[in-house]
């Protein structure tokens, strides 16, 4: 007996079906030929077995094909390289328009041809309708709807590289999406390809253009037409004429599987690294919001407390983190492998979405060579593969890498000594000082840098013992907040908070009673921060709407943070926090990144964010007093 699961109204069903299904067979299948597919497809080939590609589009390759012509950040290294040579070598044989960077039409072209040569079977225009299981728990085979026809192909291993992990959740594999508080995920962008006058070739750009379910076709649909009518996007280059839009969103974020192994951003703050990696990410951790507060704790740790938004991270990928939770036969690579909202930005990039379809596919083949589940294949012979291909170095990399503002002549290091973390203290580049500070757990010293005559020392301790849920900075965050310091420092290439933002925050991380009347008071009178100087950041703080929403958003967080804390003040914080939010005329309003037009008004998202909180409070008030 078999058992078929498909979608039905939008709920996932199950129905027994006889076992004498007629259906094609590869031992690998291939869910999406896109970014990561054809890594996948290419090294399940190379390792020698069969595999077939279902794909929905009619190219392969797919945000790497149809939009983007270049690479941002990633790794280097891996089967992908090759790949790519072979595409540029290419296009110097034929006369095409020219290009910043591969052009797009022969990468899918290469793709195709490259599979097929080695002997693969690709399926276009192929919509997933059905996952078929046995009686073990193990996926036996896909159907899928294709010309007016259902087909079903039946495989050993199977690796969903679909971007929005449509075969795992077919599967009934639990996934994440978006961050906890609202489910919010990351802003997309519309890519346009634009004629370069100047240089005679084809460039492509983008800007933030919005929010988008990519689960929901009417709401992706609106967001393709609303978005390439944005303002920015109608103003005319002085050098480049708009010639296309991209046919595909930039998602950056969609849902991810939560699988064996989860990475997260938490994990990476606690210095709690995964073992035998298949592949190291390789990126900041890109989070393009600004309504940070809204964001989980590490996101805040990281962002506004140690300023490293702009700095590169390897984070290594283990298998774990491809395998999802009781599935035997099921791998995914791309940007859905288990990873959290937090790091998900950190994970998406090009390079290593090609990576873990190199890695995903050739577990899935040794799997089959050997006739074993892929958690049984051995990691020693794993990791010889990788090796060879470059996708895996031969010793694991350093874990940060600088990446500074562009007026910045200093070096960034993470300190290995106490010396080497005091004079990052004492600097205006403190972010990786304030970690190696964090994680080496040293309280007496400082304790002693908090009573140092240096400013910076004693703040940037103050911020190491605020992470620590020390309150012994307190009065130094006081006296920075309550001045509404304006001083930015310089750790990040962009997304620095000023002083006196990072000291709201902590003080509310801190749950601190004292800084109650201060919060409320600058809420009360929250339109005189319009009048602030402060130092612009064109992709962060641009306006001075921007700078107010940092404000008000992270004093709402700290009074809420305070209020659960602490239950004998809980009663009149919540009064102030539904006086303010519930204001007829209150609008928070901020822009997105390298967006020109008008500042999004995010009065609804605030208002649900506080909604949401506010009801937890009086849950837990609830529940505590049913255990009296």
């Amino acid at each position: 007996m078999k058992y078929r699961a498909q979608w039905l109204d939008g709920q996932r069903q199950v129905e027994a079906v006889a076992d004498d299904i007629n259906a094609d067979r590869a031992d690998v299948v291939v869910l999406g030929g896109g970014t990561a597919g054809v890594m996948a497809a290419l090294a399940v080939l190379e390792a020698g077995c069969t595999v077939i590609v279902i794909e929905k589009l009619k190219t392969l390759g797919g945000i790497l094909s149809h939009t983007m012509f270049k690479y941002y950040m990633g790794n280097p290294g891996g089967r992908y390289e090759a790949h790519d040579h072979l595409i540029r070598d290419q296009t110097g044989r034929v006369a095409i328009v020219p290009t910043y960077g591969d052009q797009n039409i022969i990468r899918s072209l290469a793709n195709d041809h490259v599979i097929r040569t080695m002997g693969g079977t690709i399926i276009y225009g192929a919509c997933l309708t059905a996952a078929y299981a046995n009686e073990e728990g193990q996926l036996t085979g896909v159907e899928y709807l294709a010309n007016g026809q259902r087909k079903v192909v039946e495989g050993a291993q199977f690796i969903d590289c679909t971007g929005d992990a449509s075969l795992a959740r077919l599967a009934g594999v639990p996934v994440r999406r978006g961050r906890e508080s609202d489910g919010r995920t990351q802003p997309f962008s519309h890519p346009r390809f634009q004629l370069d006058r100047m240089q005679h070739r084809v460039i492509v750009n983008n800007i933030d253009a919005g929010y988008v379910d990519e689960r929901d076709v009417d709401d992706y649909s609106s967001a393709v037409l609303e978005s390439a009518q944005n303002a920015a996007y109608l103003t005319r280059s002085a050098y480049a004429d708009t010639v296309a839009w991209s046919p595909i969103l930039g998602v950056r974020e969609g849902v991810t599987i939560i699988g064996q192994a989860t990475l997260s951003l938490k994990k990476l703050i606690i210095n709690e690294r995964e073992k035998n990696p298949l592949f190291y990410t390789f990126a900041n951790v890109d989070n393009h919001t600004k309504d940070i507060a809204l964001e989980s704790q590490a996101v805040c740790d990281w962002m506004v407390a140690l300023g490293l938004w702009a700095v590169k991270v390897y984070v290594p990928v283990p298998l774990a983190a491809l395998r999802p939770k009781n599935w035997r036969n099921i791998l995914v690579a791309g940007r859905h492998i288990s990873v959290d909202h937090d790091l998900a930005a950190q994970a998406r990039m090009m390079r290593d979405c090609q990576k873990s379809g190199e890695a995903a596919g050739l577990v899935a083949a040794l799997a089959v060579n050997q006739g074993v589940d892929v958690d049984q294949v051995d990691y020693a012979e794993i990791q010889t593969w990788l090796t060879a291909s470059g996708c895996l170095p031969d010793k694991p990399p350093v874990e940060f890498v600088d990446n500074p503002p562009d007026d910045t002549r200093t070096s960034m290091h993470y300190p290995s000594t106490l010396a080497g973390i005091r004079e990052a203290l004492c600097s205006n580049r403190p972010g990786l000082g304030i970690l190696a500070a964090y994680r080496a757990h040293d309280r007496p010293q400082i304790l002693a840098w908090l009573n140092a005559p240096e400013e910076d020392l004693r703040f940037n301790a103050a911020i190491v013992l605020a992470l620590w849920d020390d309150p012994a900075g307190t009065a130094e965050l006081m006296v920075h907040f309550q001045h509404r310091d304006p001083f930015v420092p310089r750790s990040s290439r962009s997304y620095n908070s000023p002083r006196g933002v990072t000291a709201l925050y902590l003080l509310g991380r801190l749950g601190s009673v004292q800084a109650i009347q201060a919060i409320e008071g600058l809420l009360t009178d929250y339109q005189m921060l319009l009048q602030d100087e402060f130092e612009a950041d064109p992709k962060f703080l641009t306006r001075s709407v921007d700078y107010q929403f940092q404000y008000v958003t992270h004093a709402l967080r700290a009074l809420l943070t305070i209020a659960a804390h602490h239950r004998t003040q809980r009663d009149e914080v919540v009064a102030f926090i539904r006086q303010f939010i519930t204001q007829p005329k209150l609008r928070l309003a901020v822009t997105l990144k390298y967006d020109t037009g008008a500042p999004k008004d995010m009065t609804v998202a605030v208002r649900h964010y506080v909604e949401t909180k506010l009801n937890q409070l009086q849950e837990d008030r609830v529940n505590q007093d049913g255990q009296k």
